[in-house]
Formats: structure tokens, C-alpha cells, sequence
């Protein structure tokens, strides 16, 4: 019982990833084949991927062009302090 809440945790912290496809092949598989056979991550997974879904639709209007920038700015600051330390 232990090691499989371990396994959930990890699938759990992997799980924005995952769905992001940011996790390589097989960490992919990994993820998808205990989805296939844990319902507990089988519900977290559909969940997100509704609520994913619901926000795609709601999200009609364009961030401000100020919001862009100001997010490009912080993603470049933090690129070049992780760069120089």
C-alpha cells in the first residue's frame, strides 16, 4: 500500500507535465500506464484535463500587450540570474 502512494504521489507532482508534454517518452508511458490502472490518478488526471479544457474556452480576450512584457521581462531575469549563478 505504501509504494503505491508513493507511485501516486510522483504521478501527482508529474501530473502539469505530463499534460503539458514536457516529460520525456518515458516518464509519458510511465504516467499514462498507472493512470490506466489507479483510479484515484485516473479521476486527478480527467479533472485537469476538464478543467484545462473549461479555461481554453472562457479565455477569449487576449492578454494586455503591458502583461506580455511584463512577464517576458521577469522570464528574462530570472533566465539571467540562473545563467550567472
Amino acid at each position: 500500500m505504501h509504494e503505491r502512494r508513493r507511485i501516486c504521489e510522483q504521478v501527482v507532482k508529474g501530473l502539469f507535465a505530463y499534460l503539458d508534454g514536457e516529460l520525456d517518452e518515458a516518464a509519458c508511458v510511465e504516467i499514462g500506464r498507472h493512470v490506466k490502472t489507479c483510479p484515484s490518478c485516473y479521476r486527478r488526471l480527467a479533472f485537469e484535463k476538464r478543467l484545462r479544457a473549461k479555461i481554453r474556452q472562457c479565455s477569449s480576450q487576449d492578454a494586455p500587450e503591458r502583461l506580455y512584457r511584463r512577464v517576458k521581462n521577469v522570464l528574462d531575469n530570472n533566465l539571467t540570474t540562473t545563467q550567472n549563478a
